[in-house]
């Protein structure tokens, strides 16, 4: 039996296009379109959905989405922000690759759509996290951190840890002053980072979210 696919939705080319990118876990990136192709006019950037995917025609680029559901529509606030989230996405788009199902990509997306878990015990380091949160996505498609940086994985790694472990108070402590450490000149060069790193792309001048 046919299983749903589940996947954030990227882009959409309304009203140039009926279709919509989206990042799948099970297939990566895929261009869709919608059956009944009114279903495209609701879903917009973030959103995550389930639906069956069927071949379309002879074209193996794009894909017929049958019975979709909208699973998660994001509530953006304070801690989701609309400009962080929407950067996230528009970096999959533009970089990562075509029908190359990645699943730590994936859940790395799935778990930036979730960060205001991260709220409970980080609500005054988020945003810095969402620095490190940009850092990891760039390395996941291919980017080398310069060694200045190679540090905030390792704090990546302990801030994922958080979401299904139960973290000793002395290891939150000490996790939450070395992001309260990290000081305006390391942000710096973390911005500086991540913007030369999207400027690689060919069609950087078309990008519409810039690093905060």
């Amino acid at each position: 039996m046919q299983t749903k696919e589940i996947g954030f939705v990227l882009k959409r080319f309304l009203p140039n296009k009926n279709k919509l990118s989206v990042l799948t876990k099970e297939s990566g990136k895929i261009e869709i379109i919608t059956r009944p192709t009114g279903k495209t006019i609701e879903l917009w950037p973030g959103m995550f959905l389930s639906f069956y995917k069927e071949n379309f025609a002879n074209n193996s680029k794009i894909f017929i989405a049958q019975d979709l559901e909208i699973l998660m529509s994001p509530d953006f606030d304070t801690n989701l922000n609309i400009k962080w989230a929407h950067q996230i996405l528009e970096i999959c788009y533009y970089f990562a690759p075509l029908s190359n199902p990645d699943k730590e990509l994936f859940d790395h997306i799935y778990s930036c759509f979730n960060i205001m878990v991260l709220n409970r015990n980080f609500s005054s380091e988020l945003e810095i996290i969402k620095k490190i949160y940009l850092i990891k996505l760039l390395e996941l498609l291919g980017f080398y951190p310069t060694t200045d940086l190679i540090t905030y994985l390792s704090l990546y790694i302990n801030i994922r840890s958080t979401y299904i472990n139960i973290v000793d108070n002395n290891q939150l402590k000490l996790l939450k002053t070395n992001l309260q450490n990290i000081n305006n000149a390391q942000i710096s060069k973390i911005d500086k980072w991540i913007i030369a790193s999207l400027a690689t792309h060919p069609n950087f001048k078309f990008f519409r979210t810039i690093c905060a």
